[in-house]
């Protein structure tokens, strides 16, 4: 098992996560993806529509939804339905870096 350094600042994790994200759904190891049961039962054009949003999401707030500058944590609505995207830094336990995890806000 390969251990990952924790970045050092909010700007190193930031910088990670938003290129991770910007490149859903395609994440390869030692970074995962992951979809919640609720989720994956929607069909592949939600799944595409929602993964979009939460790609060209850009409202960061250290007030509303970003209170340490890592960006992450994203919450879209998608036909009138909340979902979370969450970054979790697993730094090599379980074998990856990063977890991804796109769940509906009631999954939570």
């Amino acid at each position: 098992m390969t251990d990952y350094p924790e970045p050092k600042n909010p700007a190193e994790v930031r910088k990670i996560y938003d290129s991770l994200r910007a490149n859903l759904p395609l994440i390869p190891r030692p970074d995962t993806f992951v979809i919640t049961r609720t989720v994956s039962m929607l069909s592949a054009e939600d799944q595409a529509e929602i993964i979009k949003k939460v790609k060209e999401f850009t409202v960061f707030d250290k007030e509303q939804n970003d209170p340490y500058g890592e960006h992450d944590f994203i919450k879209v609505t998608h036909q009138e339905i909340d979902y979370f995207l969450k970054f979790d830094w697993y730094g090599g336990s379980e074998g990856y870096r990063v977890v991804i995890t796109l769940m509906q806000a009631s999954d939570y």
